[in-house]
């Protein structure tokens, strides 16, 4: 089964982005809407987060809450890897670094198992695109991403 939805991005400005959600009966129960778009912005959202970290512009512990130790340290790693690139900054005439965002373009959302689903999300920056994969896992009465993978 697959269903094709949206959420709201950008605050207010009356932007969506287009999910899609499968479920090959995988799932413990029908599909809840309300479930896809939560789990869909929050797969969104770490995947945008994931991306600043990287380029060095959000400090990973704030999201210690939300991502394992393990995929925190990973992610972690992947930013300490990258620090001194040009990776998702841009040049100033004043020799400063310019950080335009990075914009959410598609999610897609994947019943794995029960208590587990799987996102990719589409994501643009400037003139390039990426994408991240995003694990979510049921534990404890919320959701906690268990891989976040950017590339």
């Amino acid at each position: 089964m697959s269903i094709r939805t949206s959420i709201p991005i950008g605050g207010g400005t009356g932007l969506t982005l287009p999910v899609r959600y499968v479920d090959a009966e995988l799932a413990w129960r029908p599909p809840d809407l309300s479930l896809v778009h939560s789990l869909a912005g929050q797969a969104s959202l770490l995947a945008c987060k994931a991306f600043d970290v990287a380029r060095g512009h959000f400090d990973p512990r704030l999201l210690s809450g939300s991502l394992t130790p393990t995929c925190l340290e990973r992610l972690t790693l992947f930013a300490r890897i990258l620090e001194g690139s040009d990776f998702g900054r841009v040049r100033k005439a004043d020799f400063g670094w310019s950080f335009p965002p990075i914009v959410p373009m598609e999610a897609e959302l994947f019943a794995v198992w029960p208590g587990r689903f799987e996102a990719v999300v589409s994501l643009s920056h400037v003139k390039e695109h990426f994408r991240a994969n995003v694990s979510l896992e049921a534990r404890g009465g919320g959701w906690i991403c268990t891989l976040l993978d950017l590339g």
